[in-house]
């Protein structure tokens, strides 16, 4: 068994650790059958609830993905699929 190894790695039992330092009980496997850390899963959880919670996540599209002409692309996207505007 080696000590240091990818995420992959660590969770099949194949090394004893990240470089980072994580542990197979600090790994999970994600709804997408990804290798995660389990606070990174968390994390994740609590700005997706926030998000929906405030319902903000359009206006959050909006923020994170502006385009080089101004607006956003996500915006564009939006009023392409709402059909109730």
């Amino acid at each position: 068994m080696r000590k240091v190894g990818d995420k992959e790695a660590v969770y099949y039992g194949e090394a004893e650790h990240t470089a980072g330092g994580l542990r197979k009980e600090h790994l999970m496997v994600n709804d997408k059958g990804k290798i995660v850390s389990i606070r990174q899963h968390q994390s994740g959880l609590e700005k997706a609830h926030n998000l929906k919670k405030g319902g903000s996540f359009r206006s959050f599209l909006e923020r994170a993905n502006p385009t080089p002409r101004g607006g956003s692309f996500w915006s564009k996207v939006i009023e392409g699929t709402d059909r109730r505007r």
